[in-house]
């Protein structure tokens, strides 16, 4: 315990190792979970641990919180404007954001697929698609709604941080405010074991409705910034508690009690290891599972863990004299190249799922997944040197209203695709992809013989079948009609009616 490490670094250090890494980590599982879940992985023992890759998108809030309230408490200038420092973080998000979009409605026409609605796709251009729950599900790139809930923290960082810094002001408030954020997300598992309810009752929504309050309730829950405010300042926190355990270590133990100061020094000597000892143990073993995970491990029931791993990583390098020695995970993740890995990372999470959608194949062996993610890494590390480096000088070099113009030559652009889109799809020939329109009125004689039915196979089962009926007329007792995948209804009785 007595252990002689090396100095925390001076208050003017800005210099946060072993982040990049992390957000590689995350990222790579984030992928996994998205094949996972898009049923594209050969069903192996695997598919436990790639089931979590979703819990590791809340991390991003609190990985945002932590860097930039570093950079703030760290820094002696005069803090931007709230737009200022929105544009100075879209510089390095927006271009590739933009990018991916137009990419995507390309894949989906390419594909003769429908295009969202056109306010869908301006809310998306305005990154506020995850503030209306009825939105972000019936977008295109659903998976970047982060973004979207990041924008908002953005607006909010800087009464944000000033209020951290007036009220936090010792190792005891921001424990206590660490312990307050990571007890938030277990009321989504307290709130029905106390109604008696399922705790898993969020299964009823499908994705995309919105016609009832449990689907908008869920979507809240899934997407709204107001679900991950916790997070983002558990990430503020720890950036806090970092800069008061330098404090502490400065004063020579005069402030603070001598159990916080060794247990938040254990933290950084220790807990990327520990933190991410715990995760694997997690996203192994079903036994550990938390009640309800899907939507409280999303609302970040694991905070303790990942709060310790991210803690860990960016403070070991710098403990105190009197913790234990360094973490060997937290040196291994400092010598990875931070910047380059942090930008392939961002940009692997917005190309992924155009990736995914475009492979060629529908199921992905272990061989095939190593194909995957060798087109996809060095796609992700492209676009990172081509798109987002070069975009974020440009961004920076242009005068304030032609950033903020921007969005809106790009909603501009994705408005007028869906409405193309939805006018050629109106038409009745549309679904024919260039057949001729049809007749009228059917020709004259008997009804043509009922053709076979057409059977749509996947993966050796029937996923649908299409009967070639129709209605014709109302029936002898007239009244409502109903077709299943067996038998025309119509009126008081079954009908089989004539071809189309």
């Amino acid at each position: 315990v007595g252990r002689p490490l090396a100095p925390w670094p001076r208050q003017g250090s800005g210099w946060l190792p072993g982040l990049g890494a992390a957000r590689m980590l995350a990222s790579v599982h984030i992928v996994l979970g998205h094949l996972y879940q898009s049923q594209r992985l050969v069903p192996s023992g695997r598919d436990y641990v790639c089931s979590w890759g979703f819990s590791w998108v809340p991390f991003f809030f609190m990985l945002a919180g932590l860097v930039l309230t570093h950079a703030r408490l760290s820094s002696s200038k005069q803090p931007d404007s709230a737009a200022g420092f929105v544009a100075k973080r879209a510089a390095t998000i927006y271009p590739l954001y933009s990018a991916g979009l137009a990419a995507a409605l390309l894949l989906r026409v390419g594909q003769g697929r429908q295009l969202p609605e056109w306010y869908e796709l301006a809310a998306q251009s305005f990154l506020v698609q995850s503030w209306h729950p009825a939105l972000p599900e019936r977008t295109v790139q659903v998976h970047c709604w982060f973004l979207s809930a990041l924008l908002a923290f953005w607006l909010a960082f800087g009464p944000a941080c000033r209020l951290l810094e007036r009220t936090v002001t010792s190792l005891e408030r921001a424990c206590a405010l660490l312990l307050l954020c990571s007890s938030l997300p277990w009321l989504a598992v307290a709130f029905p074991a106390c109604l008696g309810g399922d705790p898993e009752w969020y299964r009823a929504h499908r994705t995309g409705a919105s016609g009832t309050s449990l689907d908008l309730a869920v979507a809240f829950l899934k997407f709204h910034p107001l679900c991950y405010l916790h997070v983002f300042v558990y990430g503020m926190c720890l950036a806090r508690t970092r800069q008061l355990a330098l404090a502490a270590d400065a004063a020579r133990g005069e402030s603070g009690s001598a159990p916080l100061r060794r247990l938040v020094a254990a933290a950084a000597s220790h807990g990327a290891s520990v933190g991410l000892t715990g995760l694997l143990l997690l996203f192994s073993l079903p036994a550990l599972r938390p009640v309800g995970f899907k939507l409280s491990a999303r609302l970040s029931v694991l905070l303790p863990l990942q709060g310790l791993l991210l803690f860990g990583l960016c403070t070991s390098h710098a403990a105190p004299a009197s913790a234990l020695p360094p973490d060997p995970l937290a040196r291994l993740c400092s010598r990875a190249p931070d910047r380059s890995l942090g930008e392939v990372a961002y940009a692997q999470y917005v190309v992924h799922m155009l990736v995914i959608a475009a492979w060629p194949t529908p199921r992905l062996g272990l061989v095939d997944l190593a194909l995957f993610f060798l087109l996809l890494l060095p796609l992700s590390y492209l676009c990172a040197r081509l798109i987002t480096r070069p975009a974020a000088r440009l961004w920076v070099r242009l005068s304030g209203p032609a950033r903020a113009a921007a969005p809106f030559a790009v909603a501009a652009l994705l408005c007028a695709a869906a409405q193309l889109d939805a006018s050629v799809r109106q038409r009745p020939w549309a679904a024919g992809r260039g057949a001729s329109p049809p007749p009228a009125c059917p020709p004259p004689g008997p009804p043509p013989p009922l053709p076979p039915p057409v059977v749509v196979l996947r993966h050796g089962g029937a996923v649908d079948v299409a009967l070639n009926w129709s209605v014709e007329g109302g029936g002898s007792e007239g009244g409502r009609r109903l077709i299943n995948p067996s038998l025309l209804w119509v009126g008081g009785g079954p009908n089989r009616s004539r071809a189309t």
